[in-house]
């Protein structure tokens, strides 16, 4: 069952979803007591522990109410209006779910549980998979409660700027792109069908731009690379295998012509290295560069990368205009970072 909301234009079927981005909630039953728990979900059930004595784990047979939010952005009162304070609001995804909590003690579902767990917060691995048949395991999940909430009814909640007028919505997207907010602007995009899109196939120079490792030939990629004076020596081995291993490959075509490239490499969430960004020797010096640089810290992949590494010997100056600050020299290399925490253009 799920809750109809007062404001019908919030209202959002997409519960699932919700509750998946979400990185922790509350968990509240009758009375007065309320928990912060991280979760899992496994379908329609939503997996909660503590260690053995923990209270949540005496909650074991009541109704019970688990909340999650996520604060996508505060959006400013002076973006709609120069001085009245009422337009500054906070756009946000929220859900709310109810049933009865059970205590799980069958070891294969608390296996299931737990390894739901690392897959949701640890998904890189780097741990013996929970299984509750592996005798390692068996001593762990004996001693920890783990508890189960069945969503027996629901409400869902998307304020995404859904209220307000059209020219309202795209007024906020100007001031999104002035700050280089761009998840809120692919959020806002997601929640109102109007708003144009953020990340188009194609763009003013006529070129198509492609962003999986599929749509990029490695013969072709090679064979640009070696225009380039850092890469000009790899074999086509080695440039298949640095395509492999990055988080991002972005491309630009001209029709069938391998036009332009570069590659995000991951080092964790929050820091990533860009590589090989390479124009087609023909194409330089028509702003491709520029586009390139603008697509890729667009792109929806890196919304949530606080700082971008680069190297260059000579580029120093496309970089800079996009936030990059040097960090050191060495063997006629330049080290650039874009620290968006502290980079990020202020509004006017």
């Amino acid at each position: 069952m799920t809750t109809t909301l007062r404001r019908k234009e919030f209202q959002s079927e997409d519960l699932w979803t919700v509750l998946d981005e979400a990185r922790y909630g509350h968990l509240a039953v009758d009375g007065p007591d309320v928990r912060a728990l991280n979760y899992a979900r496994q379908d329609d059930t939503l997996y909660f522990h503590c260690a053995e004595g923990g209270e949540v784990g005496g909650w074991s047979g009541r109704e019970a109410c688990f909340a999650v939010e996520t604060a996508i952005q505060w959006i400013p009162s002076y973006w709609r209006h120069p001085e009245m304070a009422c337009p500054a609001s906070t756009w946000y995804r929220s859900a709310m779910v109810r049933g009865r909590l059970r205590e799980v003690t069958d070891l294969l579902e608390k296996g299931i549980a737990l390894q739901a767990f690392m897959d949701r917060y640890q998904p890189e691995g780097g741990h013996r998979p929970i299984r509750g048949d592996d005798d390692k395991y068996r001593g762990p999940l004996s001693a920890l409660r783990v508890m189960a909430l069945r969503v027996e009814s629901s409400c869902c909640k998307v304020k995404m700027g859904q209220h307000l007028p059209a020219p309202a919505r795209r007024t906020i997207l100007q001031h999104l792109e002035q700050r280089g907010d761009w998840r809120t602007w692919r959020e806002m995009a997601r929640a109102n069908e109007d708003l144009p899109e953020l990340y188009p196939q194609t763009d003013e120079h006529g070129l198509e731009w492609r962003d999986g490792l599929e749509c990029v030939p490695i013969e072709a990629a090679w064979k640009l690379l070696q225009t380039t004076y850092w890469a000009e020596k790899r074999d086509i081995a080695t440039v298949g295998r640095k395509l492999a291993q990055a988080g991002l490959v972005l491309t630009a075509w001209d029709g069938n012509e391998l036009i332009a490239l570069c590659r995000v490499v991951t080092v964790d969430v929050k820091d990533n290295w860009l590589y090989d960004v390479v124009i087609a020797p023909q194409r330089r010096g028509q702003g491709i560069g520029q586009a390139l640089m603008r697509r890729i810290l667009k792109h929806p992949a890196l919304a949530e990368v606080e700082r971008l590494f680069l190297d260059t010997r000579d580029a120093m100056s496309l970089y800079a205009k996009f936030g990059f600050v040097e960090l050191y020299r060495r063997n006629n290399s330049t080290f650039m970072v874009l620290d968006r925490r502290e980079t990020a253009p202020q509004d006017e």
